[in-house]
């Protein structure tokens, strides 16, 4: 497999510092989760590029397929959770794609899923719901 693409970003000062991308389109300070700082945090940033990751794939299964929703919009919940062994996320996709009936958004949805790298990164450890406005997709039996 070759790579297409790396992207470079380099953290100090852990969740409360700051982060910068080498090619600086990405330079700002850190926030914890809920807390009071100047920029993001990193639940946000992994939120905004699955979202758009994701996205992505879903236009790509909607080419691949014939279907043409009038838009395509991911909306990515990214939750950080804290118990005994440490924190873990979860994650929650959901699509808006008008213009689709229910049936040809849920199978984009699936599909995209199975496409889209982040996806497959994180399918490993991470539980991912998927949803189409809002309405759960249920997984293939």
């Amino acid at each position: 497999m070759s790579v297409i693409y790396t992207a470079k970003a380099t953290a100090i000062g852990g969740r409360d510092g700051r982060v910068v991308t080498d090619d600086k389109k990405i330079e700002t300070p850190l926030s914890l989760p809920g807390g009071k700082g100047e920029g993001p945090n990193p639940e946000q940033f992994f939120a905004a590029g699955y979202s758009a990751c994701f996205g992505q794939a879903l236009k790509a299964m909607a080419d691949k397929n014939g279907k043409n929703p009038s838009s395509v919009t991911v909306k990515a919940d990214v939750n950080l959770h804290k118990d005994e062994d440490g924190f873990h996320l979860s994650v929650k996709l959901d699509a808006d794609l008008p213009g689709l009936s229910r049936e040809d958004a849920e199978f984009l949805m699936k599909e995209a899923h199975k496409i889209c790298p982040y996806s497959k990164a994180v399918s490993a450890g991470i539980p991912v719901e998927l949803s189409v406005s809002g309405h759960e997709v249920k997984a293939a039996a």
